[in-house]
């Protein structure tokens, strides 16, 4: 399934997220290694949790999206007295936990 994963997202990305379902159809046929109707490769991929949704006469590719102003994420900053591993020490570590935007 990975080989079908890969190659759906390629094409919504270049469709700007649908494709029809004679398009959908074709990469199917293609790419997918179980001989099962497209509606059904279909409704196996959203039980794996791909992220696509029938709407109208096709696909639509749903991904989860977050803006980093609401996630909650550390930024590192690592000092050493060198570069080469083997002669250098970590002198200093700094972290900063950002939430919603906010240190």
């Amino acid at each position: 399934m990975q080989k079908i994963y890969s190659y759906l997202t390629k094409s919504f990305r270049k469709n700007r997220g649908f494709l029809s379902y004679d398009k959908f159809n074709t990469i199917v046929k293609k790419y997918c290694d179980i001989d099962e109707d497209s509606f059904i490769i279909a409704e196996l991929l959203k039980a794996n949790g791909y992220p696509i949704e029938e709407k109208l006469n096709g696909y639509f590719f749903k991904p989860i999206f977050t803006s980093y102003k609401k996630q909650e994420y550390v930024v590192i900053d690592i000092e050493t007295n060198g570069a080469k591993p083997k002669y250098a020490q970590v002198i200093e570590i700094g972290a900063l936990k950002v939430r919603n935007g906010k240190l």
